[in-house]
């Protein structure tokens, strides 16, 4: 009886050792800038490159990272798109920047917000660049320093909202009046231009004369004296 009490004990005891050591890393969890190792028992399982997240394929650069670790003393691993996590690619079972070295952080790259001032309206802007016209349906308005079109003018003849930039307090219903008329100068003078030539070149009068200028240039026919137009009159009385 006491042998066997001693080796259900052995027994009890190698169970218990060899669990403790069933699993065992070499970079403490999840390192995607190192390349590390997983032990499972007597297997060594390393990270690695491979070709894509349903290819388990092997390469030594790429954009995956196939990384083992230890979860309650099973065995591991987690794919991991390098690029998406702020990374340039995957090489030799890290992942690594675009320098070539190991990034110090496996957090993902900041995204890069909206640039005011280059022209072009981005996500969270209502207009690009600042100082120019602008319009929120039939409101106009001007654009501010922030890229937000400040309502200066209402379809409905409403007050328009309060909340302006500092920049912007000069800018009165006059002011956008202003650039306005500035951004239309060119047309309309164009436009008078062309209406006065075509007005000019389309009058006719019963001289048959196509401009007022020409004929004011005619030579003008002088006047009957009194004594002829009487005689004239007596002419055409007995004729």
């Amino acid at each position: 009886m006491k042998k066997i009490i001693a080796y259900i004990v052995c027994i009890l005891f190698l169970v218990s050792f060899v669990s403790a050591d069933l699993c065992t890393e070499s970079d403490d969890g999840k390192d995607y800038v190192e390349a590390g190792y997983v032990k499972y028992g007597v297997i060594k399982y390393d990270d690695l490159c491979v070709l894509s997240p349903d290819a388990d394929m092997r390469v030594e650069e790429g954009q995956y990272l196939k990384e083992y670790y230890c979860d309650d003393d099973k065995r591991e691993h987690k794919i991991v798109d390098c690029v998406r996590e702020g990374f340039e690619k995957c090489k030799a079972g890290r992942c690594v920047s675009s320098s070539g070295n190991v990034s110090q952080s496996s957090q993902p790259a900041a995204p890069v917000g909206p640039v005011c001032g280059n022209k072009i309206v981005e996500s969270g802007e209502d207009c690009d660049p600042p100082t120019k016209i602008c319009y929120k349906g039939s409101d106009i308005g001007l654009c501010s320093v922030n890229c937000k079109c400040e309502i200066k003018i209402t379809a409905d003849g409403s007050e328009p909202d309060e909340e302006t930039d500092a920049s912007d307090e000069n800018d009165s219903e006059e002011t956008v009046i202003e650039k306005l008329d500035e951004e239309t100068e060119t047309v309309e003078s164009e436009s008078e231009k062309t209406t006065k030539t075509v007005e000019e070149d389309s009058v006719e009068d019963k001289d048959g004369i196509s401009t007022e200028k020409n004929r004011l240039a005619l030579p003008k026919e002088p006047k009957k004296g009194i004594f002829r137009r009487i005689w004239n009159w007596f002419g055409n009385l007995f004729s």
